[in-house]
């Protein structure tokens, strides 16, 4: 990566979150010192009480607004500063961003950078390049401080399929870093650790892509090969044992205990799928995990992942998703009601057929009332009628 105008103030940063370290608390005194503002603590800062008078570049002057934690107006000076190359900007606004966490504008600021991109087809100036490369790498930086472990991986990835050459230069520090390639390194292979699944880390192990990045990241190779191996106790007492180192690292540390935290749900995830039911105890001993944080932390993946599980005393155990006694019990009660709903339906069908044969009879009965006198009255008629005419032929 490009050196930053900015790593005096991150250096201030890094003796605030480190105050027990008195040599970098020594170098921070003095590069304030340097900007005529000894202020004789390096967390209580203010705006006021920076001279620059001194300051020519736009950098130097965004320097005094970060470490006066003025971050809207060391944006504000960049994005209007016309001096400053398209490219060379995003890189300092980038870190700006990171500076105040602002994590919004970084998705922006990615496609600002993809559109830039592709508008000049990638035919970069040698400093262009530069400035491109250093501005992918920080969003590396920035997906990891979310928790955005995959973004992180998916970001690097696509840095060195675009620039195999950046992972010879991560081989060697850079002067006046924003983030030291050591610790650009650990974060990536951090977030690699946690994005790939448990069941594809061999297959990671095997990329060609990633060989000159194993070489680079000598702990990221025994890492993969103990989860391999399934030798997760081994593997969590090495990543418990890099604590004092991460921790005090003003980058790794802010996203380390969810690193942490993510790698054990995990395993966790491993053993609930291989069995129906495993004692609390044994998980402990296993992964060298106190008992009490197995079962807390157990119960919260649980819950949190809505799990066909629960935790009853020290078991883990599936359970059905629904209560076979109960389900049988609620069958037959349905069937139940069925059946008398069916036997009501089929009474009532039986007294309408009644009612309808009942109401057909009447009705037959009354029509044939209804024609009697008409009947008799064509019959005598009739009758009349062929005595007439019998008596016309005797005649």
């Amino acid at each position: 990566m490009n050196s930053s105008p900015f790593c005096g103030a991150v250096l201030v940063e890094r003796a605030a979150f480190n105050r027990q370290d008195d040599h970098l608390a020594k170098k921070a005194s003095e590069y304030l010192a340097s900007l005529h503002n000894q202020n004789g603590a390096v967390t209580r800062l203010s705006q006021q009480s920076f001279s620059i008078s001194k300051t020519t570049t736009t950098e130097e002057i965004v320097v005094t607004r970060l470490i006066a934690h003025d971050y809207t107006e060391a944006l504000a000076i960049l994005e209007n500063d016309a001096q400053l190359g398209f490219s060379r900007k995003l890189e300092l606004i980038v870190q700006v961003l990171i500076f105040c966490r602002k994590w919004k504008p970084i998705d922006e600021l990615c496609n600002r950078l993809n559109a830039f991109a592709e508008s000049q087809n990638r035919n970069y100036t040698l400093m262009d390049e530069k400035s491109h490369i250093t501005t992918r790498l920080l969003l590396c930086v920035a997906y990891y401080l979310q928790g955005r472990f995959l973004d992180c991986l998916k970001c690097f990835l696509t840095v060195i399929e675009e620039y195999p050459v950046v992972m010879e230069q991560l081989k060697d520090e850079n002067l006046d870093p924003f983030c030291t390639h050591s610790e650009l390194v650990t974060i990536i292979s951090i977030s690699l650790i946690v994005a790939i699944p448990l069941d594809n880390y061999e297959d990671v192990a095997q990329l060609e892509d990633l060989e000159v990045f194993y070489q680079v990241a000598g702990p990221l190779t025994r890492w993969l090969k103990l989860l391999i191996d399934t030798s997760y106790c081994k593997f969590l007492q090495e990543w418990s044992a890099l604590d004092p180192v991460y921790a005090s690292s003003f980058f790794i540390a802010q996203k380390w205990p969810a690193a942490q935290r993510t790698l054990r749900d995990k395993i966790y995830l491993f053993y609930l799928r291989i069995s129906n039911v495993i004692e609390i105890p044994y998980l402990s001993k296993t992964l060298c995990i106190k008992q009490d944080i197995v079962h807390d932390e157990i119960v919260m993946l649980i819950e949190e992942l809505e799990l066909n599980f629960v935790v009853k005393g020290l078991l883990v155990q599936s359970q059905e998703r629904y209560d076979v006694q109960n389900l049988a019990k609620d069958l037959f009660h349905s069937g139940q009601l069925l059946q008398d709903k069916l036997d009501l339906l089929k009474v009532r069908n039986e007294n309408l057929r009644s009612e309808v044969q009942d109401f057909m009879k009447d009705n037959s009965i009354g029509e044939q009332r209804s024609k009697s006198p008409q009947i008799n009255l064509f019959e005598d008629e009739a009758d009349n009628y062929i005595s007439d005419g019998e008596n016309d032929r005797s005649s």
